[in-house]
């Protein structure tokens, strides 16, 4: 009877426990919580060595004196098998590791292990020349994982955890995906004799220690796993194809798209042709992900017109997907290398089309364009990034290009405006040729004819919620030399770098890949000048509009067209009655300005904004502010232009740097998604504001 007692008392003691327990647990004895990527380069350490234990966003590293750990600007190096780089686990997920050797005439091996020392999967090549990335897959639950090196020192640029879909998950006895207070409180009710678990997948979940007895100590074990998955996760939709035809090549596409209301299936990579257009209405092309949520590919690289966009200016039969009628959708694509926008909405009509869960990239101008006439479409979920018009200077190539008359016809009816907007939700854009975003407006006399008979057109209200724009507009990224400083390897993909390979003999082009790979093209910390210098002088020059010209030249301050803004919101032909909208929107790191009137003036309702480490975080002046709540601005190297305030609205910029971290660790995710072809709708926004 005592011992019964004292078993009731234990169970009381841990109900009482469960009645307080947070759900972040879990958080506190260092668990990973959700899908993360640890890349060194972030870490910004000043010190060279670390000799003794250290922890860095819950990452553990063991090192003494004499097997020490170093970080530099690019990445951590392990010195010896004795190190030992650690975290904890939450549950099922796919580990990545990103390695080199330091050895420069051999390979050497990372090994990831669990607790007990037993090898995970495969050794990850840490290869002697360039990057290697492997992968392994953990199926336990809540233990801490080391990653050593095998064979000798390797440096490790990179780790990431994704966690795997959550269904059976151990220890979530009521299903619902997580590992929390309420599944202990339910299985203590179960060993109380109080409740009853009839699933047997339930009853699986229950034995927590994978002991054989579910008992009280199960219920201590998801105490001490507590796990929640992380909101910025993919989703992978189950789409049914019934209602289509699915397609699996470029004839295949556009034999599917032969009628008004269509829906072509994208099941899988193509390598596209021609232009896809989207003429006769209610049309939709949307993709198929895997069971990872990686999205096909529309590949426009040899698409008809290759020779014509390397050596000259592109054109609207260059885009990608073409867009003239109403209500059609483009959804779930990776749309990337056409030799003009990656997707162009123009003409009026073009109206009601949906763009949704797609990445733009690697284009020869905008992600997007909307314009002459074309309004009142949605965006989505979309990263555009990397497009550079090549032959304009880097000029025009924005992440989303919603300018040059993308209204309706001049009006002083704000329900006609409203009818008629644009509108950008978890949208990005980083690292394009010119701006994040542009809204330039024409005048009167250089609008269409038809436009000049009604008065006009010009973008009248754009809506932005949940919108980040960071580093758009510079030379350095479109040339590859942030990344080359940084320690990564060639993006072959770049759109000058594409160029050069096509205009240039197969060796040469080779040489200079693994010269850039190894680091001897020159020094990792050269000036963006040395680095220009040596691309002329194995590339030589390139058409341009301004002649043949070399990398240094169109690079040249004089000669760039790219503007580095965040957010470009007007021109000085937009009409003062038009709106801009800014709910949760972000902008840093641009040579200009973050928040960009650009010569406009407007109104501007803006709430929850930050921007910093911009040379100018807000260049508003001349607008009117109808809403400037929680506008957060730092670490800009010029004043800013404040909104006149309207009647009740304060306007100010106040300082939040703290939190800067979290939004470049958010940037820092979403470009790790990109490059693997998947999407992540972040939840930044809940923890900045």
């Amino acid at each position: 009877m005592n011992n019964i007692k004292r078993v009731l008392s234990f169970i009381t003691a841990l109900i009482m426990c469960i009645s307080i327990v947070s759900v972040n647990a879990y958080a506190e004895t260092g668990v990973v919580l959700k899908n993360t990527v640890w890349t060194m380069s972030s870490h910004g350490a000043t010190t060279s060595n670390i000799t003794a234990d250290f922890e860095w966003k819950n990452l553990n590293i063991k090192a003494t004196a004499a097997k020490y750990i170093s970080f530099d600007s690019a990445y951590m190096k392990t010195q010896g098998a004795a190190n030992v780089i650690s975290f904890k686990a939450a549950g099922p997920c796919t580990i990545t590791v990103t390695a080199k050797s330091n050895s420069t005439t051999t390979d050497r091996y990372a090994v990831v292990s669990d607790r007990n020392g037993t090898q995970i999967g495969t050794d990850i090549t840490a290869p002697m020349s360039g990057d290697g990335t492997g992968k392994v897959e953990y199926t336990g639950y809540g233990e801490e994982i080391s990653i050593t090196p095998k064979g000798g020192g390797i440096s490790i640029k990179s780790i990431a955890v994704e966690y795997k879909n959550t269904n059976n998950l151990k220890g979530d006895i009521n299903g619902d995906g997580k590992v929390d207070a309420a599944d202990a409180a339910m299985l203590l009710k179960y060993v109380m004799g109080k409740d009853n678990i009839n699933d047997d997948t339930a009853l699986s979940a229950a034995n927590g220690n994978n002991d054989g007895v579910i008992n009280v100590l199960d219920a201590n074990w998801i105490l001490n796993n507590v796990y929640e998955p992380t909101s910025e996760t993919t989703t992978v939709e189950i789409i049914d194809t019934s209602d289509g035809v699915e397609v699996r090549n470029y004839s295949e596409l556009a034999s599917a798209l032969a009628n008004a209301g269509a829906k072509a299936y994208v099941m899988n990579d193509i390598e596209m042709n021609d232009q896809v257009k989207l003429s006769l209405g209610e049309q939709s092309i949307i993709g198929v992900p895997d069971e990872n949520g990686v999205l096909p590919v529309l590949n426009f690289e040899n698409m008809t017109g290759k020779n014509d966009v390397i050596n000259g200016k592109s054109s609207d039969g260059d885009a990608g997907v073409r867009i003239l009628s109403a209500n059609n959708v483009v959804k779930n694509l990776v749309i990337e290398k056409a030799h003009d926008n990656g997707i162009l909405m123009k003409e009026v009509g073009t109206t009601g089309n949906l763009i949704e869960n797609c990445i733009l990239r690697y284009n020869n101008d905008s992600g997007v364009q909307i314009t002459k006439g074309a309004c009142g479409n949605v965006m989505k979920g979309i990263y555009s990034y990397r497009n550079c018009d090549v032959f304009t200077l880097g000029g025009n190539a924005d992440g989303f290009a919603i300018k040059l008359s993308a209204g309706p016809e001049l009006t002083t009816d704000s329900s006609v405006m409203d009818a008629n907007k644009n509108t950008f939700t978890e949208c990005y854009s980083w690292e394009n040729s010119d701006d994040g975003w542009d809204s330039f407006d024409y005048p009167l006399n250089q609008q269409d004819a038809s436009f000049q008979t009604a008065g006009g057109r010009w973008t009248y209200r754009n809506d932005y919620t949940n919108c980040i724009a960071w580093n758009n507009g510079t030379a350095a990224n479109c040339f590859g030399y942030n990344d080359y400083i940084n320690s990564l390897t060639l993006d072959e993909n770049l759109p000058i770098i594409m160029r050069f390979k096509a205009l240039s003999d197969e060796a040469t082009y080779n040489n200079f890949v693994s010269q850039y790979n190894a680091g001897t093209l020159c020094s990792r910390t050269a000036s963006a000048s040395t680095y220009y210098s040596k691309l002329d002088t194995i590339f030589g020059a390139i058409p341009t509009v301004n002649g043949s010209l070399k990398a240094s030249q169109i690079s040249n301050s004089t000669n760039w067209q790219g503007n580095p803004n965040g957010f470009k919101l007007g021109s000085a032909y937009t009409q003062s009655n038009s709106e801009r909208y800014m709910t949760n929107c972000i902008t840093f790191d641009h040579l200009a300005a973050g928040f960009d009137k650009n010569n406009s003036g407007a109104k501007i309702y803006a709430e929850n904004c930050i921007a910093f480490g911009n040379k100018i975080n807000y260049n508003l002046s001349g607008y009117t502010a109808y809403k400037w709540n929680k506008v957060f601005g730092w670490s800009g190297t010029s004043g800013n232009g404040k909104p006149s305030g309207a009647s009740g609205v304060t306007v100010a910029i106040n300082d939040g740097s703290s939190k800067e971290e979290t939004v470049r660790a958010a940037a820092e995710r979403i470009t790790g998604y990109a490059e693997g072809n998947r999407m992540i709708y972040s939840n930044v926004f809940e923890n900045v504001f």
